[in-house]
């Protein structure tokens, strides 16, 4: 099986829409590598599978509660964050500073005080290389074929072939097409 992994740069509506083989697709928009290592430390993957894990910013922050947290029906109402439930608890992906806790009254209530409190550029980039290494782990002892990609790469080839969509921010769709065939086809193609 492929499984894919990541933010919105890795959603079934981009490049992983092009892949075609069956593949089951984690990725969250807004999500982080917190989110991302947490979903992946949950797939059984074999030697048999192969993952695509597209690591996401270091601002982005990610809470994974219990099932039973009453946060859980906080974090419900605010509009712009993203809910997945995984194995063990609930994902929550914020989007950061520029993300969900910033951008509504609900967030901006609840969460602004608390990650203004709790944010620091130190630790996100701490955690997301924390994150990201044992993500690399747990693939590696797993023995699945794996392609991982970075954001701030695609990021910087987008803005240097003009591949940005209208929002400044994703890939246009010839972007999410040339990135796939230059980066991300041949993989699949060997899986």
């Amino acid at each position: 099986m492929l499984y894919i992994v990541g933010c919105s740069y890795s959603a079934e509506y981009y490049w992983p829409s092009l892949v075609n083989r069956k593949h089951v697709n984690f990725s969250e928009p807004g999500a982080g590598n917190k989110y991302i290592y947490a979903c992946v430390q949950q797939i059984p993957l074999t030697p048999d599978d192969s993952i695509i894990v597209q690591f996401s910013e270091v601002e982005r922050i990610d809470l994974l509660l219990d099932k039973d947290s009453a946060f859980n029906k906080i974090l419900s109402d605010v509009p712009s964050i993203r809910q997945r439930e995984l194995a063990n608890c609930i994902a929550w992906c914020t989007a950061g500073p520029r993300g969900a806790w910033n951008n509504n009254p609900v967030g901006k209530r609840y969460l602004a005080p608390l990650m203004r409190e709790y944010y620091s550029d130190y630790n996100q980039q701490l955690e997301s290389d924390a994150w990201k290494a044992q993500t690399d782990d747990f693939v590696d002892l797993s023995g699945a074929k794996s392609l991982f990609l970075d954001l701030y790469t695609m990021s910087a080839w987008a803005q240097e072939n003009n591949m940005v969509d209208e929002d400044g921010f994703h890939l246009s769709s010839a972007g999410n097409d040339l990135y796939y065939k230059t980066y991300i086809k041949d993989f699949v193609d060997t899986c």
